[in-house]
């Protein structure tokens, strides 16, 4: 009797601590319900009827390659007069327009490649949250408007300008504001775990994505959700079984909540907002093996079709980690792309390394800070570069888009914080050193580019001194491999992993320089399989195809 007692204490004791410890106030997030609203931008589903198109008539001035950020006039006088859209092969350059408008009350929608600045009869125009920019109030019948257009790429100009007037615009985004909390409120009652429906749905805030896990350069991952604002919120969690005994409290900005939580203390955890409850999730736990294994992909871009078919791939292999090298959305300045991106990594509940690209920047030509891919992913003190070890590798993640032309500019910050890690002892002493950085040294694939400029002069003398052994970029939307010989018998990996998404470069489209050893045009990602004295890399493409391989030896050739 005293044994059967025995065992069914073992017994309760063991189901309470399998059993959720706290029910779950609804099944899931809102994403399914709120994305079809909010996907489109509010410019997006703006009528067309209701606004004025300014397609001829424009002067096309000339361009300059000056710092971004400095205001340059030129000449308003008469260069060539151009219709939109218009386009010119003039990479890293500012492309200058200008034309005389009839004052109106309302706002200016500029749709350049790559993005734009205004200025208004010589006042400098602000691009708001919408990504329009308000037309100031001057006492004129007539305008003039400067346009300065900010082309990362190899091609750009400007493509087209709309007026919208300010109550039009002001009656369409109350609609738009009513569609969604109709949408919440329809989510909210469908999704509804409880039993007795809530007094004040208030009291419940919903989730919209599901919470996604981001490492850091210490030994805290981050934990990421968005949803609507709560007066308290956190994160209860644990570290090896359903008992969550542990309370991390999150901070919570503009829809976008927050926890920074020890990794030893997470494999289990379940978040709060008010009075609701999300369902518990896990936290894969490395599995001890002797091999580091990473998932990379670039340019996502809004693919999101092909980009989930590359996140399942990359599940079955069971990463360590992943890293995004870049134009993670289509368009930064649209910051419910960042939500979908969340959302579509959640399933693969390890960490996520995430870096900017020049689309990241996408409407951030105020003052060059991409304020959503900072808002979704980065806490305020948080630089847009990073340095992490793990296993024998270090690495590091940097972000050439916050200076323009692009580049890591020698005496800035981020150049002076990246000369002090590459020649650090933790640098140095690291069995692979692996840079991950949008713009690539090289590339062949993109017709009028041939890499950076700027990126190959700051990563030259690292490569040819020993320093790096991999460089990893997107921004050319293709796979591309050089592997190139140093001067102390050291190899260097250069690969342009392009292809998460976003539409591949053109077929036929090559440049002669500079020869890769390999070119191939597919959506695909990388796989490193990494230890102590062997780096093991695949390209894998979006069917899970292996298109190329190589393999890195210390002290040895490839093979």
């Amino acid at each position: 009797m005293r044994i059967s007692i025995v065992l069914l204490l073992v017994s309760l004791i063991f189901v309470s601590c399998k059993e959720p410890s706290k029910q779950s106030s609804f099944k899931q997030g809102a994403f399914d319900w709120v994305n079809p609203v909010l996907t489109t931008s509010a410019l997006g589903t703006f009528p067309a009827s209701k606004s004025l198109e300014f397609r001829d008539g424009w002067n096309f001035v000339g361009w300059d390659s000056l710092p971004g950020k400095n205001a340059y006039f030129p000449s308003n006088e008469q260069r060539l007069l151009v219709s939109l859209p218009h386009r010119l092969p003039i990479p890293n350059s500012n492309l200058w327009y200008s034309k005389r408008i009839k004052s109106m009350d309302g706002y200016l929608s500029i749709n350049a490649d790559d993005g734009s600045q205004c200025w208004i009869n010589g006042i400098w125009v602000d691009q708001n949250d919408h990504g329009l920019f308000p037309i100031p109030t001057i006492q004129n019948d007539s305008l003039v408007v400067q346009i300065r257009v900010i082309n990362d790429a190899a091609s750009g100009g400007l493509k087209n300008v709309v007026f919208i007037g300010r109550n039009d615009w002001e009656s369409h985004l109350l609609e738009i504001e009513q569609v969604k909390n109709d949408a919440l409120i329809q989510a909210k009652s469908s999704l509804w775990n409880g039993g007795k429906k809530w007094a004040n749905h208030g009291d419940f805030p919903i989730w919209f994505t599901e919470p996604v896990i981001l490492g850091t350069d210490k030994e805290f991952i981050k934990i990421i959700w968005t949803g609507e604002p709560s007066e308290s919120s956190g994160l209860y969690h644990c570290s090896d079984k359903l008992v969550l005994d542990n309370f991390t409290t999150a901070t919570y900005h503009e829809g976008v909540y927050n926890a920074l939580v020890p990794k030893q203390d997470l494999g289990f955890f379940q978040f709060q907002m008010d009075k609701t409850l999300s369902p518990i999730y896990s936290v894969k736990n490395q599995d001890g093996d002797y091999k580091l294994k990473i998932a990379v992909w670039a340019d996502s871009q809004g693919g999101w079709t092909r980009f989930k078919d590359i996140l399942s791939e990359v599940s079955n292999l069971s990463p360590d980690f992943t890293v995004g090298v870049g134009d993670l959305v289509a368009d930064g300045g649209y910051h419910w792309q960042y939500a979908q991106l969340l959302q579509w990594l959640h399933p693969l509940n390890i960490p996520h390394y995430l870096f900017p690209g020049n689309h990241d920047y996408d409407g951030a030509y105020n003052d060059w800070i991409p304020i959503n891919f900072k808002k979704y992913l980065k806490q305020n003190d948080e630089e847009n570069y990073l340095f992490w070890k793990e296993g024998p590798c270090a690495f590091i993640g940097l972000d050439p888009n916050e200076n323009f032309p692009v580049g890591i500019i020698e005496g800035s910050k981020q150049y002076e914080w990246f000369t002090s890690i590459i020649n650090s002892p933790e640098w140095e002493d690291a069995k692979w050193k692996v840079v991950f950085i949008h713009h690539p040294p090289f590339s062949q694939g993109w017709t009028g580019y041939q890499g950076e400029k700027s990126i190959k002069s700051l990563l030259k003398p690292y490569w040819e001194s020993g320093l790096i052994d991999v460089v990893v970029s997107g921004h050319t939307h293709d796979y591309e491999r050089l592997i190139l010989p140093t001067t102390n018998d050291h190899q260097t990996a250069f690969l342009i992993l392009g292809g998460a998404g976003g539409g591949l470069e053109p077929e036929n489209g090559e440049e002669n320089y500079p020869q890769m050893d390999v070119l191939i045009r597919k959506h695909h990602f990388g796989w490193f399989e990494i230890e102590e004295g062997l780096l093991e890399f695949k390209a894998i493409d979006i069917e899970g195809n292996i298109i190329d391989s190589f393999v890195l030896k210390k002290e040895e050739k490839i093979i």
